[in-house]
């Protein structure tokens, strides 16, 4: 019945292909480039139309235009997000062709941002219906992060907990296996097609043009794991002159403030260093060219493994390789872009991406006092990773602006653990896509079709219903999406969505639908509404691990079924401008349900698999569980902007507060059994027997005990607050002085504790079983937590700048996921170099 359907709705796009031809009796044809006015960069696909005529055009990818038009005068427009629009008449002449050169003005940075991701076309961040923030390339390089989850960081309503995306509390601890959060670069997924997990040091750091953050519910244009959210890192082209710039750094750890604390010997902290290169350039008329390359080596803060604190666990536990955390990784990538003169609008290109990696990862800590930044026997592993993708692309845009696109990726990756571990994946994925901007109707189309196709080979993921160490999915999508804008001021979106899984046999389907709104009340002031539908099908990895990590088993759940949600807000936004200085406050409530939500459960699983369990301690261990119904409510407030005060003065701002209430809607559901030892009769698991949540009536948040009266879903972040601002001061004095310019900049974070985990690690927190002092921690500690840092930096000529970076200035030692330690301060120099 899916694959019917499934048929049907893939044949809708087809419908839309077809344009009429156009014929001009007598018409004199008139060619012409759009360039910048400021850069003098050519600009592609530029919009020209002809006032009282149906005829029009637009520039291609390399900024040139034909258009033909009768003898006589003509009022001809030319229009682009992000510039100010154009009109000229323009007289034609019987006699022959005519040149006409466009230079064409950009609005108001300050005050508008171009996005792409809400819709998959360019839009104004302010008009259109859902929360998105935008990250510049200015504020990586400020920063400086060694990957760009760091980058990310800095996001409002955004959280990086264990290498996992949070987007507004809409996903807890899962150990890096399923993500609600996907990651695109360029539009196409890049995630671990057998764990659905990000891979942060994958993503080419160097070579970024903005990065968008799009909130909520984003399955109908961008799949199955979009259902809190997307990211999307958009890599940028060669400009006309060429360009390249050299990035090189060296850091060191602080030792904690207790002493009992550090794990390295006096006087060794721990390292690391880095650098990475980006060379852009034009080869002829019609060829771009980008070569990128990263290094880093980080020594880790994180120390070994320590045996004789657990007696319940022998020697072979340890890993061989026990020198605690690290990363070594080298990264190349390259895009290669061909428009050819003879097929205007025509671009084939083809990018590509590749890595090495060595690593070695600690789960959990080994304690909270002496152990903090030390690993749980067990629990480290280190990995050797290689991975690449390669995407062919073509586009190709015509003179009734119909934009066809076939894009394409093969992804592979190969992970060798030194604990059994390996795994190996391929990925294939396709989409085409057509845009059309109907004129006489007034509405934008956006449809196509998708395809992925996944092979798994693990070590890891071997609990599948036949035993097989290979597993297969394939997952297939139609999309349609439908936007109009009524008098100028009111823009209506609507999409739909079909989305058919198979995993080793097994299908699922679902249609997902969105609807949006966005009303500009006066200039400068919008109201928006929006909801949006997801629907997730669980990973390979989610559905089958079977592995052992510090004494806890990981164990499968074949069982396990798709999650479905929705998301609504309303938001209202407000641009502002004082002098030179523009920006906008955002103020946005949401509201997020979920069916057969998943969560990671912790219990004595592997009692109810003996013959799956490796080195656990009573069975512990996790599994994915079907747990109901959710909800995820909250509001969030976000202030930027950017200008100049004087003429010297530079500020840049980013900050937002949102605060969210997670729930589980069936507390008393019982989600699974174990037995609490091999024997014994099943337990039955609920959330009210399987969550420990901390008392906020003491004064320190001491006391950790169950309590049933409150339903906050587990390992979930309710306040979150964020500030980066940054100065720059220059063009001031006389001489070399005038070419040069200083920053300083400074960030702050606000992370409210956790106050729901697991029970289980409360229960086997005690020196004959976990001994982990999580208990001890969260009924001792104040688990609210800011965070500062620092940098400032000094630049001569655009071309070279030398920074000072120090990140936790104030030298914190602090969880945001209970027994995982975050980063100590570290203090690194920072020198760029431009060409």
């Amino acid at each position: 019945m899916h694959k019917r359907y499934l048929i049907a709705l893939l044949s809708i796009p087809f419908l839309f292909f077809a344009s009429p031809a156009l014929s001009f009796a007598q018409a004199v044809q008139i060619s012409g480039t759009v360039i910048d006015s400021d850069t003098k960069e050519t600009l592609p696909f530029v919009n020209i139309s002809v006032k009282d005529q149906t005829r029009g055009t637009s520039t291609g990818p390399d900024g040139t235009f034909t258009l033909n038009l009768n003898p006589g005068l003509h009022n001809v427009t030319f229009s682009i997000v992000g510039y100010d629009k154009l009109m000229r008449i323009v007289e034609v002449k019987k006699e022959g062709n005519k040149s006409l050169n466009i230079e064409m003005l950009k609005v108001n940075t300050n005050l508008q941002t171009i996005v792409i991701s809400s819709s998959k076309y360019e839009q104004k961040q302010e008009e259109i219906t859902t929360s998105i923030e935008v990250i510049r390339p200015t504020l990586i390089e400020n920063k400086n992060p060694t990957s760009i989850d760091r980058a990310i960081e800095a996001t409002p309503g955004v959280a990086i907990i264990d290498n996992e995306p949070q987007v507004r509390g809409g996903s807890g601890f899962s150990s890096g296996l399923g993500s609600r959060v996907t990651i695109l670069v360029d539009d196409l997924p890049l995630m671990r097609a057998d764990a659905g997990r990000p891979v942060w040091g994958f993503i080419p750091i160097e070579n970024v043009e903005q990065i968008e953050v799009l909130k909520g519910a984003s399955s109908v244009l961008y799949g199955s794991s979009a259902l809190n959210g997307a990211i999307n890192i958009r890599t940028a082209f060669a400009r006309s002159k060429p360009e390249t710039k050299v990035n090189v750094f060296a850091g060191v750890y602080s030792a904690p403030k207790d002493e009992s604390m550090r794990p390295w010997k006096k006087g060794n902290n721990p390292w690391f260093t880095g650098i990475s290169a980006l060379h852009a350039r034009k080869l002829g008329k019609e060829v771009d060219f980008v070569l990128g390359a990263n290094f880093f080596w980080d020594k880790g803060f994180v120390g070994p493994e320590e045996l004789n604190y657990n007696p319940v666990l022998d020697s072979s536990i340890i890993s061989k390789k026990n020198v605690g955390e690290y990363e070594k990784r080298g990264r190349i990538n390259f895009a290669i872009r061909y428009m050819p003169k003879k097929k205007e609008g025509l671009a084939i290109g083809l990018s590509g991406n590749f890595m090495m990696q060595q690593q070695g990862e600690a789960t959990f800590w080994l304690n909270d006092t002496t152990g903090f930044y030390k690993s749980f026997p067990g629990s480290f592993i280190n990995f050797t990773n290689f991975m690449f993708y390669l995407d062919p692309y073509v586009t190709y845009l015509n003179k009734q602006n119909d934009r066809h696109s076939l894009k394409m990726r093969y992804f592979y990756s190969d992970n060798l653990s030194d604990r059994g571990q390996n795994t190996n994946s391929h990925n294939i994925y396709g989409e085409y896509q057509y845009q059309r901007l109907f004129k006489k109707l007034g509405f934008n189309l956006v449809t196509g079709v998708m395809t992925s196709y996944t092979i798994a080979n693990s070590q890891v993921f071997i609990g599948t219903p036949d035993g097989s160490n290979r597993s297969t999915q394939l997952n297939a999508a139609m999309y349609l999406q439908l936007e109009k804008k009524f008098f100028k001021r009111l823009t209506l979106l609507g999409g739909a969505r079909f989305e058919y899984f198979e995993i080793n046999g097994e299908s699922a389907g679902k249609p997902v639908f969105r609807a949006g709104a966005n009303l500009a009340v006066t200039e400068g002031t919008f109201i928006r509404a929006s909801f949006g539908q997801g629907y997730r099908f669980p990973s390979i990895g989610e559905r089958y691990i079977v592995t052992a990590v510090g004494g806890f088993g990981f164990y499968p759940n074949a069982g396990l079924k798709p999650e479905s949600s929705y998301n609504a807000e309303i938001g209202f936004k407000q641009m502002f401008r004082i002098k030179n200085f523009g920006g906008f406050v955002d103020v946005v409530g949401f509201w997020q349900e979920y069916r057969n939500f998943v969560e990671f459960y912790a219990g004595g699983w592997g009692n109810n698999y003996p013959d799956l369990q490796q080195t656990t301690i009573l069975g512990a261990g996790f599994q994915f569980l079907n747990t109901g119904r959710a909800r995820v409510p909250g509001v969030e407030v976000t202030l930027a902007g950017q200008g100049k005060i004087g003429k010297h003065l530079e500020i840049q701002l980013l900050s937002g507060y949102t605060y969210t209430h997670p729930v589980t809607l069936q507390p008393d559901l019982v989600v699974g059994s174990y037995k609490p030892f091999i024997g014994l009769d099943s337990v039955n698991v609920t959330y009210l027997n399987s969550a420990s949540l901390v008392n906020d009536n003491k004064p320190t948040g001491s006391g950790v005990t169950p309590d049933s009266s409150v339903r906050l879903l587990k390992y979930r972040i309710q306040h979150l607050g964020k500030v980066d601002i940054q100065f720059n001061l220059g063009n001031f004095g006389k001489g070399k002085f005038n070419k040069m310019e200083f920053g300083i900049g400074a960030a702050a974070r606000f992370y409210s504790g956790m106050k729901n985990i697991d029970q289980f690690f409360i229960d086997f927190d005690t020196p004959g079983g976990l001994g982990t002092g999580v208990r001890h921690y969260m009924e001792n500690n104040n688990l609210n937590v800011w965070v500062f840092d620092m940098r400032v930096s000094v630049g001569y000529k655009n071309r070279i700048k030398a920074a000072i970076i120090v990140n936790n200035l104030l030298n914190k030692s602090y969880v945001l996921r209970p027994m995982n330690a975050e980063a100590p301060r570290s203090t690194q120099l920072q020198i760029m170099y431009k060409l």
